[in-house]
């Protein structure tokens, strides 16, 4: 899948878990909703979440999207956050 086909997907699914690394190396995963704003995947968030202070120290991101009635197609994204 591209680019092109993985903002596609969100666009008609808005439901994903992001996954972060925590300073100790290992994965921190939070529930979030997602939005395409001029081709770019965004989701908002508080500014003290630990997603937050993740990604300030690793950029590195990952999303597991998938439908409103979890079961069928899913895509797993790969980012620069």
């Amino acid at each position: 899948m591209d680019t092109t086909d993985g903002i596609d997907y969100v666009r008609g699914n808005d439901r994903a878990v992001l996954a972060t690394t925590r300073g100790d190396g290992t994965p921190q995963m939070s529930p979030v909703t997602l939005a395409v704003v001029d081709e770019t995947i965004v989701l908002s968030t508080r500014e003290t979440a630990f997603k937050v202070t993740n990604l300030r120290r690793d950029p590195r991101a990952w999303l597991c999207v998938f439908p409103e009635g979890w079961y069928g197609s899913w895509v797993q994204l790969g980012c620069i956050a």
